[in-house]
């Protein structure tokens, strides 16, 4: 039984509107506390994504260039990375990054860029140049690295690679893709006694 029937027309309109006026009260309270919760939630992923970096993967040492020099290879897990998630193929071709000391570099290995449909990676065999750059002093986003030089079909291209230190071994590295994914590829100084 409809308890509003009995009442006047005037009655019956206004406990409606009463009526409405709760329901959209509630619907626009229920708005607001969505909007401060998927607020609160994507300031919470926003720091905890802001807190996340590389700097485990930056040497706080300063590194003489010297201890720089020999043969780089690619380590087993960025050759199964490019492998797996990247379709790459080796091709038989020995991947190495070779720093020398008067500057002088050779590079055989994979770069960013391939331009075909199964890898965004492709080979290079090039010759250059390689320098430290020591980090800025004051710049905490300033890391010492090494720069690549290398020759082009057009012109010369610029290859970054940062430094780590792990177990006592030492690796040139760069990240790849979205800096969220935490995709490196490194290469690992080959002790001389292993050439």
């Amino acid at each position: 039984m409809d308890t509003l029937n009995h009442l006047p027309d005037d009655a019956r309109d206004s406990r409606h509107g009463t009526q409405m006026k709760q329901w959209v009260w509630g619907i626009s309270l229920a708005l607001i506390g969505l909007f401060f919760a998927a607020t609160f939630v994507m300031v919470t992923i926003t720091l905890a994504f802001s807190s996340i970096d590389d700097s485990h993967r930056h040497m706080d040492r300063v590194v003489d260039p010297s201890e720089l020099h020999g043969t780089w290879m690619p380590t087993e897990q960025t050759l199964n990375f490019l492998f797996l998630s990247e379709q790459y193929y080796m091709g038989g071709e020995p991947h190495f990054i070779e720093l020398n000391a008067d500057g002088s570099a050779r590079f055989r290995s994979f770069v960013d860029g391939a331009r075909n449909r199964e890898s965004r990676f492709g080979f290079l065999r090039s010759k250059g140049t390689w320098e430290l750059i020591p980090q800025e002093a004051g710049n905490r986003h300033s890391h010492q690295r090494v720069k690549l030089t290398l020759e082009g079909s057009l012109w010369p291209t610029t290859h970054h690679y940062y430094l780590a230190e792990r177990g006592g071994r030492m690796f040139l590295w760069t990240s790849i893709g979205d800096p969220f994914a935490f995709d490196y590829l490194e290469h690992e100084l080959v002790p001389t006694d292993e050439h």
